[in-house]
């Protein structure tokens, strides 16, 4: 079983991860720092902090669910804030996400916050809310 373990960075490298993944096939894709914009069409936003201007893939998880086509997709948010199209908010949630080959069907997962809890207000303060997901899968005949 190939198991990848990804940082996704907001999707910043996507031209270079979906040529990648299309051709590695993993059984089970983690990523980390996903970002799920269901409310857009846009390929790209911006995340506003502060000073900090960082270009976000606005439907990250649809996009890696597309390059994926044989896994089952799983969002786990761990918190919603907005993105910007100019001057324009875009309701938007940041998270992790799991994609498993449907031959390996999930017969149990856990979800859960190891530092601070699930943000529906904002991004929050650095460090941000962090979560885990878990699955446990059984290789079918």
């Amino acid at each position: 079983m190939q198991i990848m373990c990804l940082n996704g960075w907001g999707g910043k490298l996507y031209d270079v991860l979906q040529p990648y993944l299309a051709e590695a096939q993993p059984d089970v894709l983690c990523l980390q720092e996903v970002v799920h914009s269901p409310l857009t069409d846009k390929d790209w936003l911006t995340y506003r902090d502060g000073g900090r201007r960082l270009p976000q893939r606005a439907n990250f998880f649809r996009d890696v669910r597309a390059a994926l086509p044989e896994h089952v997709a799983t969002f786990c948010p761990a918190a919603q804030g907005v993105l910007w199209d100019g001057e324009t908010s875009i309701p938007s949630q940041w998270g992790l996400a799991t994609f498993v080959h449907r031959s390996l069907p999930v017969i149990a997962q856990a979800q859960d916050f190891v530092h601070k809890c699930y943000s529906p207000r904002g991004y929050g303060d650095h460090p941000r809310s962090r979560n885990a997901h878990g699955v446990r899968n059984r290789k079918t005949v």
